[in-house]
């Protein structure tokens, strides 16, 4: 028989387990939550839906990092379910999300690039934005029906529930692993950020996915972390601001296509040429700015270890 005492029978490996399944069930819960809670938000006629879609693309992002740091602690079937799932309404948002900004941007008169055209064609555009937002709300609503988001409440908690360990072994490890292929990612797409609007859009991808890593691992990662996470929030910021502007020439390119009114063709194409100058121009700028930011983050990346 063991004489020692309970208390003092101490199992490193299983401790370590604990901690993180405990952290693993936390995370994926309070998102799950906090995005059905979204979901009934977007559904409340009487909410404003542009603050609500944006955070319920943001909730659904986060959560589709928990399911890829902790794969190893959840069923191969639900987590691909869940996966997809978030991503489809991800995907609607994301038109949504755009065309939001890109009416508040058209609104004739005092619009940022309404200003740049003539009134009819600020008027054109401004039109066809409120049409398509309109159809994409739609697409985005159907989400929020009974079936649709009684079925996401239910495989949700179920996942939530079987969240363990799926096989035995070092759980950190596991961890350091899913979060080392994020990282790696990342570091391979930092010097192809200035190559083009494209890349800078894939480099923020990366980015925000090694942020929210972090952050949702932060109990047992090194405390001088929040320095990476700060950077990351910063060079996330400023990607974003010329992701918007490529949105904004993407936006316009498709317009000019369907533009039926020959009238608004050359007004519309002069001011596609300005903002892909200005755009080009803006990545330029900010590759020299943010250099030796971004030098510090490689470093900063390549001595992250997970505790």
């Amino acid at each position: 028989m063991n004489s020692t005492p309970r208390r003092q029978r101490h199992d490193p490996s299983r401790a370590g387990r604990r901690n993180i399944t405990r952290i693993a069930k936390r995370s994926l819960r309070d998102l799950s939550h906090r995005f059905r809670q979204l979901l009934a938000d977007l559904a409340n006629v009487h909410r404003e839906p542009v603050e609500t879609t944006h955070q319920l693309r943001v909730t659904s992002r986060r959560m589709d990092v928990a399911l890829r740091l902790f794969k190893a602690w959840l069923p191969r079937g639900r987590r691909h379910w869940m996966r997809r799932v978030l991503k489809d309404i991800r995907c609607d948002a994301g038109s949504v999300r755009d065309l939001d900004l890109l009416e508040q941007q058209w609104r004739p008169s005092h619009g940022a690039l309404a200003v740049q055209v003539p009134h009819e064609a600020a008027t054109w555009m401004h039109k066809r934005i409120q049409a398509e937002r309109a159809q994409a709300r739609h697409r985005l609503f159907r989400w929020t029906k009974k079936s649709a988001s009684n079925r996401f409440r239910k495989r949700s908690q179920r996942l939530v529930r079987t969240a363990r360990p799926q096989r035995k072994g070092n759980v950190h490890a596991r961890i350091s692993q899913a979060l080392s292929k994020l990282v790696a990612r990342l570091k391979d797409s930092l010097p192809t950020i200035s190559t083009s609007l494209a890349n800078s859009h894939r480099t923020r991808i990366h980015v925000r996915r090694v942020r929210y890593a972090l952050e949702l691992l932060h109990p047992i990662l090194p405390a001088d972390t929040a320095t990476m996470v700060a950077l990351l929030v910063q060079v996330q910021e400023q990607l974003g601001q010329i992701n918007d502007a490529a949105t904004a020439i993407r936006h316009l390119q498709a317009s000019i296509e369907a533009c039926n009114a020959p009238v608004l063709i050359p007004q519309l194409q002069s001011l596609l040429e300005r903002c892909e100058t200005a755009a080009t121009a803006r990545l330029e700028k900010w590759s020299v700015d943010m250099s030796d930011q971004v030098d510090t983050l490689e470093d900063l990346l390549t001595r992250l270890t997970v505790g």
